[in-house]
This record gives C-alpha cells, sequence and structure tokens, in this order.
C-alpha cells in the first residue's frame, strides 16, 4: 500500500486512517488504494479466547502488572493526545501518597495528600507514537466503555479517535522501536 501525506483532513480521521490502513505516519492511503487482508485458510487459527491472549500486557485497571509472557516488563507510562498529523505521547510517573510523593508535592508546593492517593506527574520529553497494525489496544472506561468495568480489548481506530479528541492516560509497552501495546489507563 502506498500513502500519501494528509491534507485538510479532521483531527482524528488521519490518525485513524494511519493506524487502520498500515502508513507508518499521519498519512492517507490513495485514492483507490485498499488494504490487503490476509487469505483466509483452513489453517487459520481460531482467535484467542482469553483476556490473557488478545492482551499480551497487563494494564491491571489503571496501574499495570507485571505478566509472563508480555514482551516489555516495565510499560511507559503518559498521556496520549492525537493532532492532524501524528499521536504525541508524554511521560509521566504516579506517585502514591507515601515519602516520594510527599516529597514531591513539598516541592512543587501542591496539596498533599493526593485526593485519588496518588498523582501522575510530568516524567520526560513528548515524543511521537506510532501504532501499526500489529499494535493490540485497550480501553476500560474512555475508550470502550461497558460493564463490568475492567481492562478489554479495543481496535486501535478506537483508541486514537478519543486521543484525538482529549488527553488520554496510557500504559505502552515497546520492544526495540515496535508499539506492541498501548491500553488506556483508568484514572478516576
Amino acid at each position: 500500500m502506498r500513502c500519501r501525506r494528509l491534507v485538510g483532513w479532521g483531527v482524528g480521521v488521519g490518525v485513524a486512517a494511519s493506524v487502520l490502513g498500515g502508513c507508518s505516519e499521519a498519512m492517507d492511503p490513495e485514492p483507490g488504494a485498499r488494504p490487503v487482508a490476509p487469505a483466509a485458510s483452513a489453517s487459520t487459527p481460531p482467535p484467542p479466547t482469553s483476556l490473557e491472549q488478545r492482551l499480551p500486557c497487563d494494564p491491571g485497571g489503571g496501574f499495570p502488572r507485571r505478566r509472563a509472557g508480555c514482551p516489555d516488563a516495565v510499560p511507559e507510562t503518559g498521556w496520549l493526545a492525537g493532532t492532524p498529523d501524528a499521536l504525541v505521547l508524554r511521560p509521566f510517573r504516579t506517585l502514591g501518597n507515601d515519602a516520594e510523593g510527599r516529597a514531591w508535592a513539598r516541592a512543587h508546593q501542591e496539596e498533599y495528600p493526593f485526593s485519588n492517593d496518588y498523582r501522575d506527574v510530568p516524567d520526560g520529553a513528548a515524543r511521537p507514537l506510532v501504532l501499526t497494525r500489529g499494535t493490540v489496544c485497550s480501553g476500560i472506561i474512555r475508550v470502550g466503555y461497558r460493564e463490568p468495568l475492567r481492562d478489554h480489548p479495543v481496535t486501535c481506530a478506537e483508541l486514537v479517535s478519543v486521543a484525538t479528541r482529549r488527553q488520554l492516560s496510557v500504559a505502552v509497552w515497546i520492544v526495540g522501536a515496535r508499539v506492541v501495546q498501548v491500553s488506556e489507563l483508568y484514572r478516576p
């Protein structure tokens, strides 16, 4: 599939086209180009049934946990936002109502103890985040809300759509330069 740069498209459309069309950056498939789907065959395995099989890494309802088989033991957390041209991740770290949290609050003249028992604070420079067809995405509350409230697989287009309308707290698991999984984090 060949891609061309987006010109004059709305915020969510261009990034979603990149995710769905397999373009490596915010690009739009050329007119008439169609994604190529693999041919179905008798040897194609059925879709995974358990949550662990569908989500290789555990978002932990907002506080990621280690899971055997997850290729990145420590995810990066951050605020994900979309622009007409790209997704941007602004890293954060989560502080609790403990000595480290108290010291941070004093140094920044912020209220302590934190109202939700935690506080997400900036932790590094913003950078672009590129999702591919192989990236797994999950939601919990703003992305694909459903009852009971728990982490569940969603399309990356759904996650991107929300991130282009409002900042979204996420965990990102990366191996090399490949984004393996992006999961919305529950932040009440």
